[in-house]
């Protein structure tokens, strides 16, 4: 890969230099009072100096200074299950891994009958705790996913079945699993071993420990399952989508070099570096630093930037763009665009350009952007439209903070398995079906149920 330094010098020539943002001096440190205090600090310790941002007179004219290199990967499902699969085939897919021997299914039983022992060890008056075994836990995910579908103003409600409620009566939970022993076994579900959490501000700690075997057995099967297409979108959200999850538990004890969003994105993207991905992102984690360090590990990034971030072009700290007008500045590959549109809003890319395209909004409405806006608008929008799906079958059930993370991963186990079983076969009706093969009717006589072991 060149060395950003080697076409430098060759943007001077067809265009004048921008102020050279050098970032370490005091009126550069001053405008970033107006920026996030998070951001001063995490990047104070960020290396900057890239060389001048180049003003590019004719943005219509651009052009990066190096081609775009192919996308030649392998992308899609890694040998998915026959066609004619059951759907829960698919789910089971992602929540196990044949290399360790681990599946989502076990950990929750071993965890929450540990709990469950645990806590009944300590309490005074213990009620009987029958130990859940693999089908079971497989009945309680699949009602607890279906209380998505079917939405209730109470967890109670779904077991009513009184003449009074007949209209919205649902008899299929009382007749795979009691409420109390489901009542129990979301009391007490659990994905970690509480006696080998360290504690917190000693060495080691995890902050992700109540569900660190479940976010590990996912990033595994995720990518083990399905190979990502060049666009790849690091961004909040309530779905890991198809391949890795991140867990973000609030800033450490110590202190990041480059900026917890620089880690972030980096952690994520490292295993697929080196092969021409292009990583999108919001202005919570773009900075020209990420930019750069990316390109130099063969990854191209597009992102909205806040420009107070160190190493933005200064003048575009003070000028405001007039609608439907850009400003745009380049340094080497990485192009940055202030664009007028509703807000003012800040790009910058190593893949895209400031070029005027003509493109249909959501509303129809024909306009023309950006090649850069229009791009970042349709490929981040694939995060919001997946919290939208996720949001289908998401129960509207109390949990401890934890056990609501551990629901998500099950969710976002689901969401992935959709897909696959989208790319793979032509039915429809995947979710009913992948939620009766996980419930896969009663396992429990009601008559046998237990008592509900804590507060109703």
């Amino acid at each position: 890969m060149s060395d950003q330094s080697d076409f430098e010098d060759e943007g001077s020539e067809m265009s004048i230099l921008d102020d050279v943002d050098f970032e370490s001096s005091d009126s550069d440190s001053n405008s970033n009072n107006n920026a996030d205090s998070t951001d001063s600090e995490d990047e104070s310790d960020v290396p900057v100096v890239r060389g001048p941002w180049v003003t590019i007179n004719d943005p219509q004219t651009y052009e990066h200074p190096l081609a775009i290199v192919p996308f030649e990967q392998r992308i899609g499902p890694i040998n998915p299950p026959p066609i004619n699969s059951h759907p829960i085939e698919y789910f089971d897919r992602l929540a196990s891994d044949p290399a360790t021997g681990g599946s989502l299914i076990n950990i929750l039983v071993t965890e929450t009958n540990r709990y469950a022992g645990q806590y009944i060890q300590q309490a005074e008056n213990p009620k009987p705790w029958e130990n859940v075994n693999a089908l079971e836990m497989r009945a309680f995910l699949g009602l607890f996913l279906s209380m998505g579908l079917v939405k209730k103003p109470s967890l109670r409600s779904y077991w009513n079945t009184s003449l009074d409620t007949w209209i919205t009566n649902t008899p299929a939970f009382k007749s795979v699993m009691p409420r109390n022993r489901f009542q129990n076994l979301l009391r007490f579900l659990h994905c970690n071993n509480n006696e080998e959490e360290v504690p917190r501000g000693q060495e080691g700690h995890d902050h992700a420990h109540k569900i660190r075997p479940v976010l590990d057995l996912l990033n595994n099967t995720f990518k083990d399952n399905y190979e990502l297409a060049r666009d790849i979108t690091v961004d909040e959200s309530m779905v890991g989508y198809v391949n890795t999850l991140s867990l973000y538990c609030g800033k450490g004890g110590a202190r990041s070099q480059h900026g917890s969003g620089f880690d972030l994105v980096t952690d994520l993207v490292n295993p697929f570096y080196n092969k021409w991905h292009h990583v999108l992102v919001d202005n919570a984690f773009c900075s020209p630093h990420l930019c750069h360090y990316l390109l130099e590990r063969n990854t191209y990034i597009t992102g909205t930037v806040r420009v107070h971030r160190k190493g933005m072009p200064s003048s575009f700290k003070r000028i405001r763009v007039p609608k439907g007008e850009r400003e745009v500045r380049q340094q080497g590959q990485l192009m940055a665009m202030k664009y007028g549109d509703r807000k003012q809003v800040t790009f910058l890319s190593t893949f895209s350009d400031p070029r005027i395209i003509p493109t249909t909004n959501a509303r129809g409405v024909r306009r023309e952007v950006p090649t850069v806006v229009n791009l970042y608008n349709k490929k981040m929008g694939g995060v919001d439209l997946g919290d939208q799906h996720i949001q289908s079958y998401d129960p509207d059930v109390q949990k401890e903070n934890y056990a609501e993370c551990a629901k998500r991963k099950q969710d976002q186990t689901a969401l992935p398995a959709v897909l696959l079983y989208a790319l793979v076969t032509v039915s429809a009706g995947f979710t009913p079906v992948i939620l009766d093969g996980r419930v896969g009717g009663p396992v429990h006589d009601e008559k046998k149920g237990l008592d509900f072991i804590g507060e109703d």
